[in-house]
């Protein structure tokens, strides 16, 4: 059964007035009769809510009118200017939080594999040059370049000292793990001086 948009409101309101006031301003029971149901009712046909996201609206409207005013939230409020600004403010912080999260450590790998098979395309060399090479060698060490990215590599171990050997070990699952496609590409790339 489809609770309409006015109760699922009136409820909410309601939960939340009597978890902030410690008393009920209305009865649900009859709450259509009283004076506050006018603004459920009006609030209901501008706001685009549904009943995922009402109770956390409340929650927000009533932490942020403490806040603001420091006085007890009554249902008026809604038919407002500031309760419209409060919905829309509401939904922009919604989409802030469902915004997806960036994975800097994949960019970072991403940027460095493409680095790599740059200058390796332009030189006319392997990978394994590319790490001779002092100036790419300096880069790797200031962390220009994405360090796990060369642990793989035999010649980079051989002229790198490796601070501690369990840190490189799980740097270097946790790459197999969250990156498997650049994992088998570099595997590619590396051909000889690739090592597990």
């Amino acid at each position: 059964m489809e609770v309409e948009l006015e109760s699922l409101l009136a409820i909410e309101f309601l939960k939340h007035f009597r978890i902030n006031y410690r008393y009920n301003l209305y009865s649900m029971a009859n709450v259509k009769k009283t004076k506050w149901w006018n603004h459920f009712v009006k609030f209901a046909k501008v706001c685009k809510l549904n009943s995922n996201n009402t109770g956390e609206f409340m929650k927000y409207c009533f932490l942020r009118y403490k806040d603001d005013y420091n006085k007890k939230l009554y249902p008026y409020f809604f038919s407002t200017k500031e309760g419209k600004t409060y919905l829309k403010e509401f939904f922009q912080e919604q989409e802030v939080n469902e915004a997806p999260e960036i994975n800097y450590k994949e960019i970072l790998i991403i940027n460095t594999l493409k680095e790599v098979l740059k200058w390796c395309k332009l030189n006319k060399k392997g990978v394994t040059d590319f790490i001779k090479d002092s100036s790419n060698f300096m880069k790797i060490e200031r962390g220009v370049f994405y360090l796990p990215f060369f642990y793989f590599s035999k010649t980079f171990n051989q002229k790198f000292e490796m601070k501690d050997e369990l840190t490189v070990a799980v740097e270097k699952n946790d790459f197999r793990r969250t990156t498997p496609s650049i994992y088998y590409s570099m595997r590619e790339i590396m051909k000889d001086d690739f090592m597990e």
